[in-house]
């Protein structure tokens, strides 16, 4: 959100992780799959100097971040050592402070089980993402508007946007617009669906700062 360096407004998809194979970077500690909640000030971190050069840290420059705060949840489901990474961007004079990593820490919890409903227990894969097109119809969907209304605003027949309107269905698992919209904003559990018959519970991580585990890109 906000505006780049020269005072335009930020795109949604200025920074995509499919725009580079990695983030670029990795907390302090073992390679090896997250196993714990952690978060961390970005310049802290021995991988800062790399990252500054990096496809991801040039990127990050051009819309104004001077830091970041970056943290990483482990995942469950079926494919081990699968985790969520998270970048919360800052620019301006104001250092990150550690409080405000504490309630990044305090915040993957939720932010996991959200991802597990949003995106399910196995991997994502190309066939499985959506498309710029999907996202752009889910959105309008997610406004209340209907099919014939989005094709209008997105100057496409409505044949065209049911078919999204399909494949978005079959993407997300959704049987229901309600479905739909509920499991791309990771609510699905308020629909009363059953997502996956177990879920291990993810415990709310401690104030005290646990042993950094490395973030695998």
């Amino acid at each position: 959100v906000g505006t780049d360096p020269l005072g335009r407004p930020l795109e949604g998809d200025a920074v995509h992780p499919d725009h580079a194979p990695a983030l670029d970077w990795w907390l302090d500690g073992d390679l090896a799959p997250p196993t714990t909640f952690n978060a961390a000030i970005l310049h802290e971190l021995h991988c800062h100097p790399r990252w500054v050069d990096s496809p991801a840290g040039r990127r990050w420059a051009r819309l104004g971040v001077s830091d970041m705060i970056v943290g990483v949840a482990p995942i469950t489901g079926m494919t081990p050592g699968r985790c969520l990474a998270v970048e919360f961007g800052a620019s301006g004079d104001s250092p990150l402070t550690p409080c405000e990593v504490e309630v990044v820490r305090a915040s993957l919890s939720l932010l996991a089980k959200r991802t597990l409903l949003a995106f399910g227990r196995e991997r994502s894969t190309p066939l499985t993402r959506l498309t710029s097109r999907e996202q752009q119809v889910l959105d309008h969907l997610a406004l209340g508007k209907s099919v014939k209304e989005i094709a209008s605003d997105l100057a496409r027949s409505p044949h065209t946007v049911h078919d999204h309107v399909k494949s978005l269905h079959r993407k997300l698992n959704a049987s229901s617009r309600g479905e739909l919209i509920a499991r791309a904003l990771g609510h699905l559990a308020s629909t009363g669906r059953t997502v996956q018959t177990h879920q291990p519970a993810i415990d709310p991580p401690p104030i005290v700062v646990p042993r950094p585990a490395l973030m695998s890109a």
